[in-house]
């Protein structure tokens, strides 16, 4: 099935690398505990790219807080339909500051600015 590790190398440091699906989420997934979710830009190259599917755990912030380096999905503060796939660079007074591991091809907090945690819809739990 799905083994092994996608490294990532972003600009800024990363507390783990995304794992590829295990089989502990893909049947998270069949309990409908984590969403799927496609990649459409190329804003998280060479860690995801478009195409690939992903795991999303929509509990994950329940009771945690988001962390820096954290792969996350949120809706776009200004545009309620669309949703981002970025990794999480700073938090300040629970305002996350979103950015794309491929930063000249991403629309991300450089532009629209810190997001609250109401904007994160989960953590980007693995790909595939």
């Amino acid at each position: 099935m799905c083994l092994g590790t996608k490294l990532v190398k972003p600009d800024f440091p990363v507390s783990s690398p995304l794992p590829d699906c295990s089989v502990w989420e893909f049947l998270l997934w069949c309990c409908r505990r984590r969403r799927r979710w496609e990649v459409q830009g190329r804003s998280m190259m060479p860690t995801l790219s478009p195409g690939d599917q992903v795991l999303i755990d929509p509990r994950a912030y329940r009771l945690t807080t988001p962390q820096v380096g954290d792969i996350v999905l949120a809706r776009h503060p200004f545009q309620s339909q669309l949703y981002l796939i970025k990794r999480i660079q700073s938090v300040d007074d629970n305002s996350y500051f979103l950015i794309g591991d491929n930063a000249p091809e991403s629309t991300d907090s450089r532009v629209f600015h810190a997001v609250p945690l109401d904007c994160i819809v989960g953590k980007v739990t693995s790909f595939f």
